[in-house]
């Protein structure tokens, strides 16, 4: 069974190393031939941590995070605030969206996406922004769930420059 829950300032240090592994791993099994493979044998979870616990000062407040938990323990997240970039019309992102290989093609991706769309919703935001590498096979995942294509841009990720493409979501007021 899955259970999807809002991760909040008292539950950051369960929480974190859990999402860090999750992270770390995901980065590991989804970006093999994506990225470039020098970078990839550079990351270690260790690393992956101490960033998590530099950036989590705002989770709550503007940065919103969902986690996916399987018997106890998190194999995927999802988290979200106002866009980074204003060239988009969009008003919200998704940050980060990952969820562990073996838990893949489960539904978990589908309630962490609603969970944030929710999320902004409630927050007054009218659309939502997402970015995924063009080449990630999982870009898939956004077009079957009413992302529309907004516009493609470069990413420098370990000295290459790689191909991203933005999708954004209605996200309406009920």
């Amino acid at each position: 069974m899955y259970k999807i829950r809002e991760m909040t300032p008292s539950t950051l240090e369960t929480d974190l190393p859990q999402v860090a592994m999750v992270h770390h791993h995901t980065w590991l099994t989804t970006y093999v031939g994506l990225v470039p493979q020098r970078y990839l044998d550079t990351l270690s979870f260790e690393s992956r941590l101490e960033t998590w616990r530099k950036n989590s000062a705002n989770i709550g407040t503007n940065r919103h995070f969902f986690v996916a938990e399987h018997d106890g323990k998190i194999i995927g997240y999802a988290d979200c605030g106002a866009v980074r970039e204003q060239d988009t019309g969009c008003d919200g992102e998704l940050y980060g969206f990952y969820i562990l290989q073996e838990h893949q093609q489960r539904g978990i991706g589908r309630l962490l996406l609603e969970a944030v769309k929710t999320n902004l919703r409630s927050r007054g935001f009218q659309k939502m922004l997402v970015w995924v590498l063009s080449a990630n096979p999982s870009r898939a995942f956004y077009e079957r769930t009413g992302g529309v294509f907004i516009r493609e841009q470069f990413l420098e990720i370990g000295g290459e420059q790689l191909l991203e493409t933005g999708y954004g979501y209605d996200l309406g007021h009920r």
